[in-house]
C-alpha cells in the first residue's frame, strides 16, 4: 500500500489473502475483519490527504474489474463453505452454532463439543471448569516453556527489537502508526483466540507469529529506503538483521526437530522417486491397534479399538465412541450417516 499508483491493487491482494485464510479456519474471520478495517482506515487517510492537497491523483484509477473479482472470489468461497457444511454437518460454519439447516443428517448441536474442546485446551485436568472464567491462565502460562512456539515467538521478538534499535541509530522513518495498522489484523485475531478460543498455538500459528515477523519486515523495508552516501553502510543493518533472523529460526526449528521427533521409531523404509532419481527415507509405521466389532441399535456394524482411543488404519467404520442410534442413510456408505432418536421401550 506504499505506492500511490497501485495501492488499490495491493489492497485487493491483501483482501484476497484474508479471504483465503478465512476459508481455512472460522477463527480467521476476525483476521479478515481486521484487514478490512485497516484498509478502510487507510482509505480514509488517503482521502483526507487528497483533500488537503487539492489533488485528485491520490484517488487513482478505480480498478472496478479488480474489485469485482475480489467480490466474486469472496462470494464463491462463502458458497463453497456453505455447500460443504450443508452436506457434511447440516450446520453453517460448523462447529459454530450459527444456523442449522433442516436436513435429516444434521449433527447434534456442537455447543457441548465446542465447550469441551475449549476447556481441554485451557486446562486438561479441569476441563469443564476451565471453559468459563480466567483461572486457567496460570496453568497455561506454566505450560508455555514446553512448547516450541514460545521460543520461536520470543526469539523473533528479540530480532524485531534489534531491528528497531538499528533503525533508530540510522534514523530510519519507521512510521509507527502505519506499523500498528499493519499488525492490527494479527493482533485482533490473537486476542480473540486467547480470550474466546482454544488457546492452543496450532489454531493461531499465522497471526501469532506475524505479530513479530511483520514488524521485522516493516523495519527492514524502512531501512531499505534510508538514503546513505555509502551503499555498504546502508545495507549493513539489513544484512545483520536478516542474519540474526535466520539464525533464530534455524536454531528453534532444529531444536524442535531434534527433541520433538522420535527418530528411533522410524523403521519403515520408503523411497521418493522423480524420474530416474530415487531418494530413500524412513517413516514411523502405522500402529496396528486391536479392534473389536460392535453393532448399533439400528444394526450398523462398527469397529472399536480395544486398547487405545485411536483406530490406526482400521476402516471403514471405526471409532472409540459410537452413538447407539447411529445408522446409515441408505445401504450405501457413501450416502452418509445420521443419528436417529431411539424409541423408548414400550
Amino acid at each position: 500500500l506504499w505506492s500511490s499508483r497501485r495501492w488499490q491493487s495491493d489492497a485487493a491482494v491483501a483482501l484476497v489473502l484474508a479471504v483465503l485464510t478465512f476459508a481455512l479456519r472460522p477463527l480467521m474471520i476476525f483476521y479478515l475483519a481486521g484487514v478490512a478495517c485497516a484498509l478502510a482506515i487507510h482509505l480514509v487517510q488517503r482521502v483526507r490527504n487528497a483533500r488537503k492537497s487539492n489533488s485528485d491523483g491520490a484517488k487513482g484509477r478505480q480498478p472496478r474489474l479488480v474489485w469485482a473479482l475480489v467480490a466474486s472470489l469472496a462470494g464463491a468461497v462463502l458458497l463453497a463453505q456453505t455447500a460443504r457444511d450443508y452436506l457434511l454437518s447440516g450446520w453453517f460454519q460448523y462447529p459454530l452454532s450459527l444456523f442449522a439447516f433442516d436436513v435429516p443428517w444434521r449433527a447434534d448441536d456442537p455447543t457441548s463439543v465446542r465447550t469441551a474442546t475449549l476447556g481441554a485446551a485451557r486446562d486438561p485436568s479441569r476441563m469443564w471448569e476451565a471453559a468459563a472464567g480466567w483461572d486457567w491462565i496460570p496453568g497455561w502460562v506454566e505450560r508455555l516453556p514446553r512448547q516450541w512456539e514460545t521460543y520461536e515467538f520470543f526469539g523473533l521478538a528479540l530480532v524485531a527489537v534489534g531491528c528497531a534499535l538499528v533503525a533508530s541509530r540510522v534514523r530510519a522513518p519507521l512510521r509507527p502508526r502505519v506499523l500498528a495498522l499493519v499488525i492490527m489484523p494479527s493482533a485482533l485475531t490473537a486476542l480473540v483466540w486467547f480470550a474466546a478460543g482454544p488457546p492452543t498455538f496450532r489454531f493461531v500459528w499465522g497471526p501469532a507469529l506475524t505479530l513479530v515477523t511483520l514488524p521485522v519486515g516493516w523495519i527492514l523495508f524502512c531501512l531499505s529506503r534510508v538514503r546513505k552516501t555509502s551503499q555498504t553502510a546502508n545495507t549493513r543493518p539489513m544484512q545483520a538483521a536478516i542474519g540474526v533472523f535466520t539464525v533464530v529460526s534455524v536454531v528453534v526449528v532444529g531444536y524442535s526437530l531434534a527433541v520433538r521427533i522420535d527418530t528411533s521409531t522410524m523403521t519403515e523404509d520408503r523411497q521418493w522417486r522423480v524420474g530416474p532419481v530415487a531418494v530413500g527415507y524412513r517413516v514411523t509405521p502405522i500402529i496396528q491397534s486391536p479392534v473389536s466389532e460392535g453393532q448399533t441399535v439400528s444394526g450398523l456394524k462398527v469397529l472399536m479399538p480395544r486398547e487405545t482411543d485411536q483406530c490406526w488404519d482400521e476402516f471403514p467404520m471405526c471409532s472409540p465412541q459410537v452413538a447407539g442410534s447411529l445408522t446409515g442413510r441408505s445401504h450405501n456408505l457413501q450416502d452418509g450417516l445420521l443419528i436417529r432418536p431411539v424409541a423408548p421401550p414400550a
